[in-house]
């Protein structure tokens, strides 16, 4: 839903697209030129009122536009591993809110990521929250759904030999005292829910912990903010090498 998922979508891969669905009473310039783009690609549209609308999308935020679009293909992470030079991966884990699902789609966009992991319960899957909240970034960032995160990270550690480095509030190394510039297998960078952080053996499956110097009044940022905050520190120390 939204105008720039759509325009990302016909502009990359239309054929995705299975029908849409519009507000027939918006006609500004905006409108028009997404439903020439849909004609001229062929894909059925329909006119509907703002409350049929605002049903299919559980009434957040549509724009007006509406997609109905065919699933991404899954990824493998095994296969995404093996065929990765020194790999930057991101893993979140309970990241329940689909708006903080997508903004960190859309910063591992923006930061090079080359895949993005989550457990397959008790997090947030790529709904259309979530899609129109990483401005069309889904396209672009393999997401990665595994049954056990414990195990995944095992398998990280033991069989690529990357750097799983946790985040958290408590604990005493602070981020600019690691050094991933000396890393060479690649980094996984892991980020806990808001209230309740990272579970217990996720947290013990790391290779080590960092937190985020605070320097004001607030004791924690969001999980999307703290991403970008940590990979664009691992980007500035893989550059500088």
């Amino acid at each position: 839903m939204g105008f720039h998922v759509t325009n990302m979508l016909l502009d990359r891969d239309p054929d995705r697209i299975q029908r849409a669905y519009f507000l027939s009473s918006r006609s500004d310039p905006r409108m028009h030129g997404v439903l020439k783009k849909l004609e001229h690609n062929r894909i059925p549209r329909v006119g509907c009122d703002g409350a049929y609308l605002s049903k299919l999308v559980a009434d957040s935020n549509h724009q007006g536009i509406v997609l109905e679009v065919l699933p991404l293909p899954p990824y493998d992470l095994d296969d995404v591993l093996a065929n990765s030079t020194r790999p930057l991966l991101l893993v979140l884990d309970g990241v329940t809110d689909p708006h903080n699902l997508g903004s960190c789609l859309r910063v591992a966009d923006a930061t090079g990521v080359t895949a993005v992991i989550v457990p397959k319960n008790k997090s947030s899957g790529l709904t259309s929250v979530a899609v129109k909240s990483s401005s069309g970034a889904s396209e672009f960032i393999k997401l990665i759904h595994v049954t056990n995160l414990a195990r995944t990270i095992k398998m990280m550690r033991e069989d690529f030999d990357i750097d799983v480095v946790g985040t958290s509030d408590d604990v005493g190394s602070d981020l600019w005292e690691w050094h991933p510039e000396n890393l060479t297998s690649g980094v996984a960078v892991v980020l806990g829910s808001e209230g309740r952080g990272m579970r217990r053996l996720t947290r013990e499956g790391c290779s080590r912990m960092v937190r985020i110097p605070m320097h004001g009044f607030v004791s924690s940022l969001n999980v999307s903010v703290a991403s970008g905050v940590i990979l664009y520190y691992v980007q500035q120390c893989l550059a500088s090498k």
